[in-house]
């Protein structure tokens, strides 16, 4: 014999819960895509901060080494010292596109440390002692390194 089971009678009417519920669900999805967007960006803007100064810092370097070649030789060595006026400096040229502007660097000779005895010197140092200054720029005008150095010529 068969058993006549009984038929699950469904309300007539719906009350719309799985419709808030699915809302929600969906508005929690989209806080976190959201959030997921921001953080992206947010890491986008620090590596191309990161990539602007590390342009800048090589740029710099190289206006170093340009302006330790031009030590050696004697030339563009200056009387006064720098004054943070990015105009007085000598300008170098690179060719790299990415830079806002080409690097430059400042000699000066200052008065007074001709001769001066390096440390575990004997005090018979003739040569003379450089204070150089460059400036580097990444690929942003605001990213700017500037970088010194103490420098005693070769010959």
């Amino acid at each position: 014999m068969l058993a006549i089971r009984p038929r699950l009678q469904l309300p007539l009417r719906q009350q719309g819960m799985a419709l808030i519920v699915s809302l929600i669900f969906l508005l929690l999805l989209s806080l976190l895509a959201v959030s997921s967007v921001q953080d992206a960006t947010l890491q986008e803007r620090m590596v191309s901060n990161q990539r602007d100064h590390a342009m800048a810092f090589q740029a710099a370097e190289a206006a170093l080494k340009a302006a330790e070649e031009k030590a050696n030789s004697g030339e563009d060595i200056q009387e006064t010292q720098w004054d943070e006026d990015d105009g007085s400096l000598e300008t170098i040229s690179v060719n790299d596109s990415r830079l806002s502007r080409s690097p430059r660097y400042h000699i000066w000779h200052p008065p007074g440390l001709a001769g001066q005895a390096g440390e575990g010197d004997d005090g018979n140092n003739s040569h003379p002692i450089y204070q150089i200054n460059a400036v580097g720029y990444g690929g942003s005008p605001n990213s700017r390194v500037v970088i010194q150095s103490w420098y005693i010529p070769d010959n």
